[in-house]
């Protein structure tokens, strides 16, 4: 790869050249102040009142990424010098969405803190910061912008683009049991995350535990180990994201069933994923600087007034990012190069204008309210403290498309100084899939792969369209814009059609539900990992021994290529079985004593569902029975048992819906309360279902399969057991809905739906 660094006074710039046109260089921009009217973007008011506020306050501070005129040309004498290419062409970086932005300062006692906010994607990529000061924060702030050399503030961007992996192979592991190994041994509950705030620190632990993993082998042996370095970082980021975002998820199925419990890292499973040479990969670009001073800037005295104030009163200061695509998006991108080419992000249309209505007691006339974004530069309100709302607010926005389309969204108690308005909040849909991790290899296993994506919104017809990725095109985007913003899932299907010497027939996946603006591809014989948690102590009783089965009640249905011959194929006769005996377990806090074994099986088993069943002996020697219940592998990640309590499994059976030759595409089904009588007791419980969605689809045989949906933390001897459900019949004209209350664990969907709304107007 092309690559150079080129000083421009005391900053060193980083440039490199497209994998595949020889006379296209990026450069990596450098963050820095926004700037209006030679003056930087920066706000600080310090308050000055009677009580403990005072001297304290805050400041609003607004950043992009530039890569200035100077710098441009500066680069391209290098490029000509070093590589030959006499007129290179110099665009903006293809950034993809999710950019974030870190802040660092003073913490006034010696120290430093920091905060994160979201970048606008589009554009210079700005980003806003409302920074809370204590008064020695503002004291120490201030003096040291009135000084030459460093600044308070340093910002460090991490933006993500589209690129080539190197000659390298790099595998990435995350191993659950050693995570929650270390958790159990270190009593860290609360460090993974935390259901009442909702914040982790998933870097630390990955460090602190030893449960991440990344090897870099290189394919060409000459490759600079800064370049194998660079791989290694970016492995470690990756794997921090993919953590992380099953650790929301796992907080969001707590929350949303009313759980206070502190996290455990046994709800997330192991995972490994190896990437190849040339595979399209997300790299992960993080440029940093400290901000320049305002003597650095040679501001005079009335300037540097006029950027710092004193106020009375403690102020309410809410400010909202449009991380949206405008008009003028392009033209302010041009401060980072020429016009961006970005073929990931070209579908999307863009906006003329987004008007964002904000409701606080105190600011009262429309004229304060309401802002129009033309750009994506952020907007700060301001306005008198209120002490009965305190900071909580709430926003209306309308996005207005060129083509006139309308999309309004609104918001309540939000208590955040920062937001964010996304894509999907004005309704654009945006999904990059990838398979060229498929084409890359030296032995091609699959030939094509066929997608299959839909997108339902009530009401409306749905958004369902296929495509075709081969080695030539080996990346597809689905982009669309709905009247209304985008709260719920899209499903996929994919189908893996296999190269003539491989022999096997297609093979297609089960239906997959999910969110986020790029999918990469998993292999056709992916597998899920699973751990089995057993509390071997509870309350007054102990697991003396358990044996917990896991095997197929018919033969599985596998993609027929080589490597699958090797996935487990357990048997009622041979299951999979894990034992769990109560000798040798050491006393570690808290006080129950716990054990977790994790395994491996074939994800996609929709088709041939797999079969758990638990015997439990106890101590006062008595013996609790689980199931045997059916469940789907790529819906689950952790079973937990205890003396006390089970994980149990609710069915919904598609077998009389009527898929009227195809006008039906999918069903989504949610289970959303489950109502129960515990034993000895006459009062009902109700809980919720610790599933998301399932979503059923016509295999290539024509029919369709079963789902199945965990319930945890389930006592053992309840009695008359039924759930409510409610189901969206996705039919290319439309959907329509249907829900119910069933007893028992089997619901037998019914063959047509027929209501126009969902039930209680709520989308899934």
């Amino acid at each position: 790869m092309k690559r150079g660094t080129v000083t421009v006074g005391s900053v060193g710039w980083e440039y490199h050249g497209d994998t595949t046109e020889a006379a296209t260089f990026y450069i990596t921009p450098q963050p820095s102040w926004v700037m209006n009217d030679g003056l930087p973007a920066v706000q600080i008011v310090e308050y000055e009142t009677s009580d403990h506020f005072n001297g304290s306050g805050y400041c609003v501070i607004e950043v992009e990424l530039v890569v200035p005129i100077g710098v441009q040309q500066a680069v391209k004498a290098d490029i000509a010098t070093r590589f030959g290419v006499k007129d290179p062409y110099l665009p903006a970086i293809p950034v993809q969405s999710g950019t974030l932005v870190n802040l660092t300062l003073p913490d006034g006692e010696g120290g430093v803190t920091g905060l994160q906010v979201g970048g606008t994607d589009f554009g210079s990529d700005n980003a806003i910061f409302q920074v809370p000061l204590t008064a020695a924060q503002m004291t120490t702030v201030k003096s040291t912008l009135d000084q030459q050399g460093s600044g308070p503030f340093e910002v460090q961007y991490n933006i993500i683009v589209p690129a080539q992996m190197p000659a390298v192979t790099a595998q990435l592991t995350f191993d659950a049991t050693t995570a929650f190994d270390y958790q159990v041994k270190a009593h860290e509950h609360t460090h993974w995350a935390s259901s009442s705030s909702w914040t982790y620190d998933v870097t630390e632990q990955l460090t602190q535990s030893a449960a991440s993993k990344v090897v870099v082998d290189k394919v060409d042996p000459n490759l600079p180990q800064s370049v194998v370095d660079a791989v290694a970082a970016w492995g470690e980021r990756v794997i921090t994201d993919l953590v992380s975002k099953e650790v929301a998820a796992a907080l969001a199925l707590q929350e949303k069933a009313g759980g206070h419990e502190s996290f455990s890292v046994s709800e997330i499973s192991s995972f490994s994923e190896t990437y190849e040479q040339k595979e399209t990969i997300l790299w992960r670009l993080c440029p940093q600087a400290t901000l320049p001073t305002f003597a650095d800037l040679g501001l005079s005295v009335d300037q540097r007034k006029s950027l710092e104030v004193t106020v009375d009163k403690r102020k309410f200061v809410a400010q909202v990012t449009p991380q949206c695509l405008f008009g003028t998006s392009k033209e302010k991108a041009a401060t980072l190069g020429a016009q961006p080419v970005n073929p990931f992000m070209s579908n999307i249309k863009p906006l003329k204008r987004l008007d964002v209505t904000v409701s606080y007691p105190t600011l009262s006339s429309s004229g304060t309210r309401t802002h129009t974004f033309t750009d994506n530069t952020p907007y700060t309100w301001e306005a008198d403290w209120d002490d009965t709302a305190q900071g909580e607010y709430s926003l209306q926005y309308m996005a207005v498309y060129d083509d006139d389309t309308q999309v309004t969204g609104s918001l309540a108690d939000i208590d955040a100084t920062t937001y964010t308005l996304g894509l999907a909040d004005i309704g654009t849909l945006n999904v990059v899939f990838d398979a060229s991790q498929f084409f890359v290899a030296e032995d091609k296993i699959v030939d094509k792969v066929t997608v299959d994506f839909s997108f339902n919104v009530p009401q409306q017809v749905p958004f369902l369209q296929s495509a075709v990725l081969t080695p030539s095109e080996a990346t597809t985007v689905f982009s669309s814009v709905f009247s209304a913003p985008i709260t719920t899932d899209y499903v996929y299907t994919v189908t893996y059609t296999f190269a003539k010497d491989v022999k096997a027939n297609p093979y297609t996946t089960d239906a997959k539900s999910q969110n986020g603006p790029w999918v990469r591809l998993l292999s056709p014989d992916a597998t899920q990992s699973f751990n089995v948690f057993v509390a071997m102590e509870q309350g007054d009783l102990e697991v003396t021994e358990a044996d917990i089965n896991f095997y197929y009640g018919n033969p599985p249905y596998f993609p027929d290529i080589p490597a699958s011959k090797a996935l487990p194929r357990p048997t009622q006769s041979s299951p999979i079985q894990l034992k769990f005996a109560a000798e040798g377990q050491e006393a570690v806090p808290p006080a129950k004593k716990t054990r977790m074994k994790t395994f491996e099986l074939f994800a996609n088993t929709a088709v041939t569902p797999v079969t758990v069943d638990a015997t439990l002996l106890l101590s006062d020697f008595t013996q609790r029975q689980v199931g045997p219940y059916q469940f789907t592998p790529s819906t689950v990640t952790l079973f937990a048992f205890s003396p006390y309590l089970q994980t149990f499994f609710l069915t919904a059976d598609p077998t009389i819906v009527q898929w009227q030759g195809g006008e039906l595409t999918g069903v989504k089904v949610l289970v959303t309360a489950v109502t129960y009588t515990p034993e000895g007791q006459s009062t009902r419980v109700t809980v919720q279902a610790d599933s998301p969605n399932q979503v059923i689809a016509r295999q290539p045989d024509g029919r369709a399969y079963p789902v199945f949906f965990k319930v945890a933390n389930m006592p053992y001897g309840f009695a008359d057991l039924e759930f409510s459900w409610t189901a969206a019949y996705v039919y290319k004209s439309g959907a329509l809905y249907a829900h119910g209350t069933q007893q028992g664990t089997v619901l037998d969907l019914p063959a047509i739906a027929t209501e126009k709304t969902p039930t209680g107007g709520k989308v899934f």
